[in-house]
């Protein structure tokens, strides 16, 4: 491991405890990993696709790490799931040859990367029209392969895919003429669960959701076309789908690390939170209110989600909103006037923020942090 002092101002290995407090001072903005927690996790949802005999496939946009697939795959996951061409390459590049990219390979530069991915591995796009299955079928022709796809059937989140039942059939079928492209099943990403009012209704909306799919499932297998693969994205519906007979594959990503949004839909709780920013409390410039050096540069802006409170939770201290962020800097407010042990100027706290899959995007290592241990892993899959 790299010597700790690398990553310190002080030159002293820093301390990081449950609560979120830090001592032995660490250069921030800093985004860090809990090792333990992250492993539990791994290990809680390989458990939950073994309990019910489907396939895992976790997304590995939410850390782009090798080191991490690495956990993933010894825990039995069957493979990865992908958001660009460049993590394709680089988890491939890494060894990781099962690889699912949920993008259509729409533009020159996409095939190209294509063409290359399928002559050095099993690699699965998405497709959502015939268009993107002739582009598939160029690709496969070109490297004297067949290339396989899943087709992306919208269950309500108004992104990609075709429409739910009949539409999904049609297309489909006629798709069917670009012989080189192989079908390998049907995909959706439950993406409505996000919106819910109420996290009780989180499990309602997944299965709803899921229904759309299975529904467009039996009415490709009338209409005489296998579906060897039926699968669901996402971490909030990930336990309600994995046991929805019929469903054969989820695709959870944030669950690695977790986030504020999933505390807040009852998807996790604040201890199963593996990522944090952790930042230095640069201002308290009037009571109630305090200035850290994390911007919207290094805590993601985002509000994914009607339940979250701000854009981001601070351990160890209830009440405390991260209410504005700057690219530069965030201003926390307490809640509540009843306050105590505010962190002080120079104080350095953890932030979980809104979006776990954007913090790691936003910096170009992370401090993977376990017991006494500190290392500083780049995140490679990060170049564009």
């Amino acid at each position: 491991m790299p010597n700790s002092a690398a990553v310190t101002t002080s030159g002293q290995p820093p301390q990081v405890e449950s609560l979120g407090r830090v001592s032995g001072e660490i250069a921030t903005p800093a985004l860090i990993v809990h090792a333990d927690i992250a492993r539990r996790n791994v290990a809680t949802y390989a458990a939950l696709a073994g309990e019910h005999g489907v396939n895992l496939r976790p997304h590995a946009k939410t850390h782009k790490s090798e080191v991490l697939a690495g956990w993933q795959r010894d825990a039995g996951a069957q493979g990865l799931t992908v958001a660009t061409y460049q993590e394709a390459e680089y988890f491939v590049g890494a060894g990781h040859h099962d690889v699912f990219i949920a993008c259509p390979p729409i533009g020159a530069a996409r095939q190209r990367a294509l063409a290359s991915l399928a002559r050095a591995a099993d690699v699965i796009v998405s497709a959502d029209s015939v268009d993107a299955v002739a582009a598939i079928n160029d690709v496969a022709r070109a490297v004297s392969r067949p290339v396989r796809y899943y087709w992306e059937v919208d269950a309500g989140f108004a992104r990609f895919g075709s429409g739910a039942g009949e539409a999904t059939v049609a297309e489909l079928l006629d798709a069917q003429r670009y012989s080189h492209a192989s079908f390998a099943g049907l995909m959706a990403f439950n993406g409505r669960s996000y919106a819910v009012e109420d996290a009780r209704d989180v499990a309602t909306v997944s299965r709803a959701e899921t229904e759309l799919v299975l529904h467009t499932t039996e009415l490709l297998r009338r209409a005489g076309r296998e579906v060897p693969v039926v699968s669901i994205g996402s971490t909030p519906s990930a336990a309600t789908v994995a046991a929805i007979p019929g469903i054969t594959e989820i695709r959870p990503g944030t669950y690695i690390f977790n986030d504020a949004t999933q505390v807040a839909l009852g998807a996790a709780t604040l201890a199963d939170c593996a990522q944090t920013v952790c930042a230095t409390v640069m201002s308290a410039p009037a009571d109630g209110r305090i200035v850290i050096d994390a911007g919207s540069k290094a805590l993601p802006k985002e509000v994914m989600s009607p339940l979250t409170v701000g854009y981001g939770i601070a351990l160890g201290y209830p009440g405390l909103v991260v209410e504005r962020v700057s690219e530069e800097a965030s201003v926390l407010v307490w809640s509540s006037p009843d306050h105590a042990d505010p962190p002080r100027v120079g104080d350095q706290i953890q932030i979980v923020s809104n979006h776990c899959c954007s913090a790691t995007y936003l910096f170009s290592h992370f401090l993977l942090i376990s017991g006494g241990d500190v290392e500083r892993l780049p995140v490679r899959a990060r170049t564009r």
